[in-house]
């Protein structure tokens, strides 16, 4: 009976020392995990999201081409294809409001190409004006928008083809003529007024239509197109 007492004071002596190594662990790991974290924050090279908007010239090839030329000089740039085929303009931007696009992929570069379909002759017919606020909008909703990391987007917006065939019901000389007199110069001045850098996609087919041997480029206009986003891309990056 007289053991009992130092017994009890050893027991308990012994229980806290555990709780106290159990407490002293947890504190520790808890300690090591954040720690790690935040070296692997400090260290750890963001991912940089490039997207690919405009209608069925954007939808092709061209963003894949993109991605191979973007990924050699950096492995964590990805391409985003949003092109959405024979989308004007007034669709391309009822198709950003309806998917919520611009929250949805949180773009650091945005490559706009659209005007091709704005130029048809049958219902896809769209006025120069109603093309240049339709795009105005669509540059607005990208260049506000803020990114979660505390950016924005860079719009770089590209001038659009010529027109090299007639189609019956969707294309001819007026569309050809408007792209040269209309939607192109609104491309120029939407660029300048709303700074974002302007892609000359316009003279890099003229100055070699066998790129172009329809509304759409070949293989090897797209190709030729990837490289032209990328020498405007890569200064930026």
């Amino acid at each position: 009976m007289h053991n009992e007492k130092p017994m009890k004071l050893i027991s308990n002596s012994l229980t806290r020392l555990i709780i106290m190594l159990i407490l002293v662990s947890i504190i520790f790991a808890i300690f090591y995990g954040y720690t790690a974290k935040q070296k692997e924050k400090g260290t750890a090279k963001r991912a940089i999201t490039v997207l690919c908007a405009g209608d069925s010239i954007t939808a092709a090839e061209y963003p894949a081409y993109l991605q191979e030329m973007l990924r050699k000089i950096d492995k964590n740039i990805f391409v985003l294809n949003r092109g959405i085929i024979g989308n004007t303009s007034g669709e391309y931007l009822r198709y950003m409001k309806q998917t919520r696009l611009v929250e949805t992929t949180e773009p650091d570069y945005v490559l706009l190409q659209l005007g091709t379909n704005d130029v048809r002759i049958d219902t896809n017919h769209t006025s120069t004006d109603e093309f240049y606020k339709n795009m105005d909008y669509i540059i607005g909703m990208f260049k506000t928008h803020a990114n979660r990391n505390g950016s924005r987007p860079l719009v770089l917006i590209a001038t659009i083809p010529p027109i090299v065939v007639e189609e019956p019901f969707y294309f001819d000389k007026e569309s050809a003529r408007r792209v040269v007199n209309e939607i192109n110069p609104a491309i120029v001045k939407l660029a300048q007024e709303n700074q974002c850098p302007v892609v000359d996609n316009y003279k890099l087919f003229t100055g070699n239509l066998s790129l172009l041997p329809d509304i759409h480029p070949n293989d090897a206009g797209y190709k030729a197109l990837a490289e032209n986003w990328f020498k405007a891309l890569q200064p930026y990056l």
